[in-house]
């Protein structure tokens, strides 16, 4: 009995570990995600606001010395950026976050799905997708709100009418 049960314990091991997605799975399904591309380009979003601090910098009327400090900063911030925002350095964060969150047989049936027409179709619509979904939520948290306004204006009109009719 002793035996079936460490016999037991170690199949179970076996087969939770079995079910841990590779690297080299998870990068197939990043691949066909196209996640590289798509991650929002925080980094262009930083460039832009430097510029325009480098740029007030330039035209303002400092020193310069502070025009040459600030032109470097920039650039070694920028630098920064580029290496914090690269792929190379958000690439492992995506891998540990599928691997802690999916089996390997979800990986493999995303990446199936994913790298077919119908994958590629929504992976390429899925901004609209986004677009359509904050639209809608917005639209019925509107119609909500004008509801519950007009039930509140019904109900105090309600309570302000009983309470005239109670008064002598």
């Amino acid at each position: 009995m002793k035996f079936v049960l460490t016999l037991l314990c170690f199949l179970s091991v076996l087969v939770s570990r079995a079910e841990v997605p590779s690297d080299t799975s998870i990068k197939e399904f990043l691949k066909s995600v196209d996640y590289k591309a798509t991650t929002p380009k925080a980094s262009d979003v930083m460039h832009a606001n430097f510029a325009v601090i480098t740029k007030k910098a330039s035209d303002a009327d400092l020193p310069q010395k502070q025009k040459e400090f600030i032109s470097e900063l920039d650039k070694i911030t920028i630098q920064m950026i580029d290496q914090i925002f690269s792929w190379e350095n958000i690439e492992p964060k995506y891998i540990a976050f599928f691997r802690a969150n999916f089996t390997q047989e979800e990986i493999n049936d995303m990446t199936t799905f994913f790298n077919s027409k119908g994958g590629k179709a929504f992976s390429a619509k899925s901004k609209l997708i986004s677009e359509f979904q904050q639209a809608t939520f917005k639209a019925a948290a509107q119609e909500a709100i004008a509801q519950i306004r007009g039930t509140q204006k019904s109900l105090m009109k309600n309570s302000e009418g009983s309470s005239n009719k109670e008064t002598p």
